[in-house]
Order: structure tokens, then sequence, then C-alpha cells
């Protein structure tokens, strides 16, 4: 699950669901208020994202956010619709709820500078192709998990597509080659970061011919990894070796 080493995407996700159950319940009481002759109806509705850049954000911009709701009105003369119109109706989101959503992206792009580094990735010159793009969350009908689902995904897409920028169109091949069942691509670039790291600490401490950097040394790694039977077991394995060869002074 994306959302399990961010904790704060999941909060943040219920309690958006609550925030946005609230703006549409008192909508619902003045849809209901309408006058005869005019036949009113919520069409959509859900959280508007108002597109940003991952720069903005950690030089101290905030996600600016909306509960909406698109409403179309029907009027009717005698019987006959005379017209028809979609007119939105939009609240502002919590300045608490917008904090919590630029908190989590914040803590998305530590852990992916932190990863970038395995990955032979300059951070900060690739910054600029990382974005929250403008776009419409629909929660119409959805409530309790479906809803907070809904609103992970928002998350997750937006993570995943920041992973696939920074490694670029011809190297993302490596997350599909490597990504396992239910992984996303965000988690998947973490995972192949954090093993090829702890390898490449191993291969220093125990003296190993490693010389790969790069995609090159994350793809060493799995290579590795897939001949001992798993990243698990490698690493074992290595660690194993270490405590019963090397002594204290050493170590």
């Amino acid at each position: 699950n994306i959302l399990g080493g961010f904790g704060a995407a999941k909060a943040a996700s219920a309690l958006l669901g609550d925030t946005v159950g609230g703006f549409l319940g008192g909508l619902a009481n003045s849809v209901s208020k309408a006058i005869y002759s005019k036949k009113k109806k919520v069409t959509d509705s859900g959280i508007q994202i108002i597109g940003t850049t991952l720069a903005d954000i950690l030089t101290g911009a905030s996600i600016e956010a909306f509960n909406y709701a698109d409403v179309k009105t029907t009027k009717k003369i005698f019987g006959i619709t005379s017209s028809t119109k979609v007119n939105r109706t939009k609240e502002d989101l919590s300045s608490v709820f917008e904090d919590q959503i630029t908190g989590v992206f914040k803590d998305a792009a530590n852990a992916l500078k932190d990863a970038s580094g395995a990955f032979g990735i300059d951070f900060a010159s690739s910054i600029g192709n990382l974005k929250v793009d403008t776009q419409d969350i629909s929660l119409k009908g959805l409530e309790g998990e479906a809803l907070t689902k809904e609103l992970e995904s928002f998350f997750s897409k937006t993570l995943d597509d920041w992973a696939g920028a920074l490694l670029g169109a011809g190297n993302t091949r490596i997350l599909e080659d490597f990504q396992k069942v239910g992984e996303s691509a965000f988690e998947t670039m973490l995972r192949l970061a954090s093993e090829t790291r702890t390898f490449s600490k191993y291969a220093e401490i125990l003296q190993l011919n490693f010389k790969a950097a790069g995609v090159n040394a994350v793809y060493a790694t799995q290579a590795i990894a897939d001949a001992a039977g798993g990243f698990d077991k490698l690493a074992g394995s290595l660690a194993v070796y270490y405590d019963k060869f090397f002594s204290e002074s050493d170590k």
C-alpha cells in the first residue's frame, strides 16, 4: 500500500472525506428548497485541487483546494423545459486540510530525493519536472472506505508520476522489471534504492569487487539478489558473514 509509509496521507484522506460529507449535507438542504418551477440536481461533487509545482511546495507554498459541487438547474414553464445550466458551487477547504495534503507531498519529496542518489539522479536539477496537476477528485456517491480510497488514489497517482518523471522515459523500464504485485511505481523506486544502498554498503565493508553505479548498480543488485533467492536472503547471508568473520575491531 503506497500510504503504508505515509500515515499522514491516510489520515488526510479520512479527514477530507469527513469535511466533504459536511459540505454536501448543507448543499443538499439548499437544493431541496428550490422552488417548484426549478429542478436542481447535483451532477458531480468532490475536491478540486489547484495545481502547483514541487519546487513551490518546498519553498513554503501550500496546496490550494476546494470542496465543489456541480449543480444542474432545469427551469420549466407549464411543465416544459425552458433552460438547463450547470453551476459550480465551491467552498474553501480548511487550511488544516490543505497543510496536511502539502505535508504528504513534502514527505514524499524527501523520500524521492534520498532514493534519487541510488539511481544516479540529480534531484535538484530534476525537481522542475515534478508537479501537482489541477484536477477534480470526484467523490459523488462515495462514502466511508470507498471515499477514502479515491482520495488515496490521488496521492498514489501523483507520486507515481513523480517517480517516472525523475527516472525519465528511458529508465522507467527498471520499475516495470522489478515491480512487485500490489506495489506502486513510487514504492518500487524507494525499495530498489534502499536495497541498492544496502548491498553497496556491504560490498564496501566486505571489500567485494562491486563498481557499478546509478541505474547499473540497481540492475546489478537485483541480479545478485535473484541469484541468492531474493534480496532478504542475500542481505541475511551478508550479515551472517560479516558477524562471523569480522572481529569487533574490524567492525
